[in-house]
């Protein structure tokens, strides 16, 4: 007797990616059917909410700045554009200086290194506009979207609501949680309703 080999994580979501939200939605509604006997005895049902963390990394203002450099220039070479400075070694430069920020006496160096990458993202986003601008303006509408989101993530204060913490995933909020280990996850919260002594799903969410 052969046994078959555990489904991957990568394997779910690739097949997720394959049948989309509808494909979701109606495997979703068949397991709801399959279980009605049990949804239609059921007096109660328990709600409950999680947070589904996204697949990124902590995010800090210095890699925010740096992905938005390294965004600029891949976008440039899409289109075939050249960009009026690359900043390679400065960034290369600014990033060993920041590695001892945890340090006392490197308070200050530390602040001027993530002033210095903001500048100079600003200004390969305005660049970028402004060559994208000169392809055409359908070139710039069909990157609008991106470049919203970068200039968004560079004007916004610590403390602003809907902030930017991904550049690939912009829906991503910061969600308190009551644990001393873990104080903060970073997706969105999900809500699941479920009948009360089983597992049956009737339910969810993601807000």
């Amino acid at each position: 007797m052969q046994w078959e080999q555990p489904c991957a994580a990568s394997d779910l979501v690739h097949f997720r990616k394959r049948i989309g939200e509808e494909g979701t939605q109606l495997l979703f509604s068949i397991s709801v059917q399959m279980h009605q006997p049990k949804i239609k005895k059921a007096k109660e049902i328990i709600v409950d909410t999680a947070v589904q963390e996204k697949n990124i990394t902590f995010p800090t203002d210095e890699k925010l700045y740096k992905k938005i450099i390294q965004t600029c220039d891949s976008l440039a070479q899409k289109v075939s554009v050249k960009l009026r400075q690359s900043y390679r070694f400065v960034v290369k430069k600014l990033t060993y200086a920041k590695r001892y920020a945890a340090k006392a006496f490197q308070g200050q160096v530390s602040k001027r290194v993530v002033k210095k990458l903001r500048t100079i993202a600003g200004r390969k986003v305005r660049d970028l506009a402004r060559k994208l601008a000169i392809k055409g303006q359908e070139t710039l509408h069909n990157f609008s979207a991106q470049l919203a989101i970068m200039e968004k993530a560079l004007k916004q204060g610590r403390k602003e609501k809907d902030k930017i913490y991904s550049l690939h995933a912009p829906e991503v909020s910061c969600i308190a949680k009551s644990k001393s280990g873990k104080k903060y996850e970073f997706g969105s919260k999900v809500s699941v309703a479920v009948l009360p002594g089983s597992i049956v799903v009737v339910g969810i969410k993601s807000y």
